[in-house]
């Protein structure tokens, strides 16, 4: 998808990935939780969602015996 010559970058953690964003011409892809939690502390760079590659869903992993916390 991305266009001819561009660079592609893989970091170890969010803190290296954020950091990448936020400097001037940042491009990254991120989760839409990391993406919005970034946007909002950054009010000021103006951050914008412009591909959706996919959508993840979560949810709460519980024990099977824990039937008060699944209810």
């Amino acid at each position: 998808m991305a266009p001819e010559g561009t660079k592609i970058v893989w970091f170890d953690d969010l803190a290296s990935t954020v950091q990448a964003l936020l400097r001037p011409g940042g491009r990254c892809a991120m989760t839409a939780f990391a993406e919005k939690s970034v946007s909002d502390a950054n009010p000021g760079k103006h951050l914008e969602n412009k591909l959706l590659v996919t959508t993840a869903f979560y949810g709460p992993i519980v024990r099977p015996g824990d039937f008060e916390l699944r209810q």
